[in-house]
């Protein structure tokens, strides 16, 4: 997942995927990577959503020289 998003241009969206993975192979409690996981999925959505409306939004026009 995490090189799909550097190949298409959405790095922010990358970097959780490799905090995700990081986490998922880590030691620990499984309640502890259940919650990790669970925070991590939703500040995805929230990346998502931010990089979608960046790609959505019209150009700004642009100004006569």
């Amino acid at each position: 997942m995490r090189q799909r998003a550097l190949t298409g241009n959405v790095g922010t969206v990358a970097d959780v995927a490799g905090g995700m993975s990081v986490m998922a192979g880590r030691g620990g409690g499984v309640l502890m990577k259940i919650r990790a996981l669970g925070d991590a999925v939703n500040n995805m959505q929230i990346q998502l959503d931010a990089a979608l409306k960046h790609a959505l939004k019209p150009p700004e026009p642009k100004k006569p020289a």
